[in-house]
């Protein structure tokens, strides 16, 4: 009768396909790892060749800061803070490309035609096929042509967290593969910009960040173009003066009217046009170029030049700003607003009638007095001061002293001054000044009103972490919309309090709209974290699904805090311990692999004629319902039994390998299962040991009954086999000689 068992339970076990080929005696065993998909954050980079710039699809921003040689020809369809997306992706039309490398790095740096970063990392190197994965790090069973997957190292990981992790195409000595030109990078849920580095963030709840970088084959080798702008004399402040020109992806770039310079790469062959929009006052002295191919209109200022292959061709249009008359001339420009502010003009020892915070003129005047008054519109173009006449001003020395607007007193200062280009010492807000007789002397009031803070923080509830943020320009004044934003990071200290992020964030932040985006906690063996409310006050407040929120730093509301709110996700660990009786006759190891629906997968190796247990080196996280499958390799001996048994609830039957497990994490609306929570499985296998001379001993009675829980699970005896088995399990955990009861 066990006879008849025995070979009946070994049918079985062969048709649950449990036969598999052994190890090649002295193969090396295995090592045996944990890998959790719910801690681990990867990012997919995928590199692209389109056959022109009109094929290009452009980042959100199109500005001077473009680092493309050629106007990319199509318009981005993401919103601010949307993740990178391979579906979108995909319908360039574009090429896969292989071979290509990406660099990670610590930071960014711009010290040629194209960004990289700073403390570079090994490049990898996309190659023909890969997996693809969701945005969560499950397979979806696709694939991606011309990419590479990596998974992010604990640094780069914390790097992630605050925002400082980035990335660029190439490596920062080869930025470009032979043969093709740079058009556009996208990352993660950076993809604003137009440059060749990017940050890599993770939205809540994502572990998988997708990268492309697309390429133009066959483009016309680049050219430089520079453009110089000076003035015939000092003026003391800088004049911005705006250039239309298709140099710049927008049609027009800053520059400013004191010396200053900027410089192209853009592709040969092309004729690029540029004029300057001279403010109110000023005109035009001269046009100067030095290219092959030029035309210049002296009397409009535009010029035309046509690039060649690795030319250098530089265009040097002089100013002159407005003539000032004989006397004292006053001027300001305010930096961060506008207003109406009065000028008392004295000379040394008198009295002014008005007192400073007024905004206005005064009341009257006195001897040595002369008051004025100036309204500045804050967009950088200084405005000449109206009121007492000061064009017979007698030779000497007159103290100049500014009064805001009553309202803003505190809030406004004098920068700088200077006279006839020359700088004059600002003594709190009043300048001293020298006048000449029948001299010209213009004097420029440089007004700066305090600028605004964007104060972050964090919240974490019922445990600490640390969390990022990223601020980038929407539409602030004097900083390029190109700029790449701030960082900033918070550690909590005490689960339900704001902790302040502290990071690269300017303290006084320039008037505008900018996007504050939140960066959630990594989540880690200890920890998984949601994004329960993003919110501003002044402003907009959001939910969970939240990717970004806008700002509006003005003002009339200078201050604007923020505050993301986390709360943590409740994991389900799963752990296994494997247990042999006997000695498999084999000189390989024993392999058990575990995988998992969500990405997750590990190994348990007992070297070969070990009889001890093993486990997961760590147990395996999950924040989300999966299941997974526990199997032995293909190179592991069969075993005479395998069975699996979940002690982590009772009344759980005994399972052959390769088994399935559902694990449904404690608190997801999937996990209507009272057992939801942690598991732990016990593997038993069942191997014939060898007895002297090389042969296999007879099996004593118990060890010819090892198969018989697997034969009545089989015939449908669920429950007579479960309890079998657990009592041969526990009398071989205990020591129990079979002889001592048989």
């Amino acid at each position: 009768m066990l006879a008849r068992l025995k070979v009946a339970a070994t049918a079985g076990v062969v048709a649950l396909g449990l036969t598999v080929l052994a190890a090649p005696a002295g193969a090396q065993d295995p090592e045996p790892f944990s890998r959790s998909a719910a801690t681990t954050y990867q990012v997919t980079l995928a590199a692209r060749a389109c056959g022109s710039y009109a094929d290009v699809v452009a980042n959100q921003v199109r500005d001077e800061g473009g680092e493309s040689p050629g106007r990319p020809g199509r318009d981005s369809s993401y919103e601010p803070g949307e993740p990178v997306d391979p579906v979108v992706e995909e319908q360039s039309g574009c090429e896969p490309l292989t071979g290509v490398s990406f660099t990670l790095g610590a930071g960014r740096e711009k010290k040629g035609a194209l960004s990289g970063v700073t403390a570079p990392a090994a490049p990898v190197t996309t190659v023909a096929d890969t997996p693809q994965f969701d945005a969560t790090g499950r397979l979806t069973g696709g694939r991606m042509r011309g990419a590479v997957t990596t998974a992010l190292s604990e640094v780069q990981m914390n790097l992630a967290g605050k925002r400082e992790l980035w990335v660029q195409g190439g490596t920062p000595s080869a930025p470009v593969p032979d043969g093709l030109q740079f058009a556009a990078l996208r990352c993660a849920i950076d993809g604003r910009t137009g440059g060749n580095a990017q940050w890599i963030g993770y939205l809540p709840g994502s572990r998988h960040a997708f990268c492309y970088a697309y390429y133009v084959r066959g483009a016309a080798p680049t050219g430089t173009f520079t453009v110089k702008l000076r003035t015939t004399k000092a003026v003391g402040y800088p004049q911005r003066v705006p250039f239309g020109s298709n140099l710049s992806q927008s049609g027009t770039f800053p520059m400013t009217a004191d010396s200053s310079s900027v410089s192209f790469t853009r592709v040969s062959g092309e004729t690029y046009r540029l004029r300057p929009q001279l403010p109110a006052g000023w005109r035009l002295a001269d046009v100067t170029c030095s290219a092959s191919r030029q035309v210049v209109d002296l009397g409009t200022g535009q010029a035309d030049v046509t690039l060649l292959p690795d030319e250098n061709a530089t265009c040097t249009f002089a100013v002159t700003p407005p003539a000032a008359g004989p006397g004292l001339t006053v001027r300001a420009v305010s930096e961060g607003g506008g207003g109406t502010f009065g000028v008392v003009v004295a000379v040394p020892g008198a009295s002014p009638s008005s007192s400073p915070g007024t905004g206005g003129s005064g009341g009257g005047s006195s001897p040595g007095i002369r008051l004025l008054s100036v309204a500045p519109a804050g967009d950088g173009n200084p405005v000449t001061a109206s009121g007492a006449d000061l064009s017979a001003l007698p030779a000497g020395q007159y103290r100049l002293t500014v009064n805001p607007p009553a309202a803003e007193a505190d809030l406004w200062s004098v920068g700088t001054a200077a006279c006839n280009g020359s700088p004059v010492t600002v003594q709190g807000r009043a300048v001293q000044v020298t006048v000449g007789s029948g001299a010209v002397t213009d004097c420029v009031l440089r007004l700066v009103r305090r600028q605004g803070t964007a104060t972050l923080k964090v919240v974490t509830q019922e445990a600490v972490a640390t969390a990022g943020f990223a601020l980038v320009p929407l539409a602030a004044p004097g900083v390029p919309a190109s700029a790449p934003g701030w960082s900033a990071s918070a550690t909590t200290t005490r689960a339900g309090d704001a902790a302040p992020a502290s990071g690269d964030v300017p303290g006084s932040l320039p008037f505008g709209t900018y996007l504050v985006i939140p960066v959630a906690p990594l989540t880690t063996v200890d920890q998984a974290w949601r994004l329960t409310s993003l919110g501003c006050n002044p402003g907009s407040s959001g939910g969970p699904d939240t990717r970004a929120l806008s700002i509006d730093v003005r003002a009339a509301t200078p201050t604007v805090d923020c505050t993301a709110t986390y709360e943590p996700v409740r994991a389900a660990e799963l752990r296994v311990n494997l247990q042999v009786d006997g000695a498999a006759s084999s000189a390989g190891a024993v392999v058990l692999d575990v995988s998992c629906v969500d990405g997750s997968t590990g190994r348990l190796v007992l070297p070969a004629g070990d009889q001890a247990s093993a486990d997961l080196p760590a147990p395996l996280i999950f924040t989300a319902d999966t299941t997974c499958t526990v199997g032995l390799t293909e190179e592991t001996e069969t075993p005479m039994s395998a069975s699996l048994v979940n002690e982590s609830a009772s009344g759980n039957a005994p399972l052959s390998l390769p088994a399935t497990v559902a694990v449904r994490p404690p608190g997801q609306e999937s996990s209507a299962d009272p057992s939801a929570g942690d598991i732990r499985l016990a593997v038993t296998l069942s191997y014939t040991s060898m007895g002297g001379g090389g042969e296999k001993q007879k099996p004593g009675v118990i060890e010819s009954f090892t198969l018989l829980p697997v034969a009545l699970i089989g015939m449908g005896l669920i429950g007579i086999g479960a309890a079998v088995l657990l009592v041969m399990v526990a009398r071989r955990r205990m020591g129990l000689d079979e002889d001592d009861d048989y």
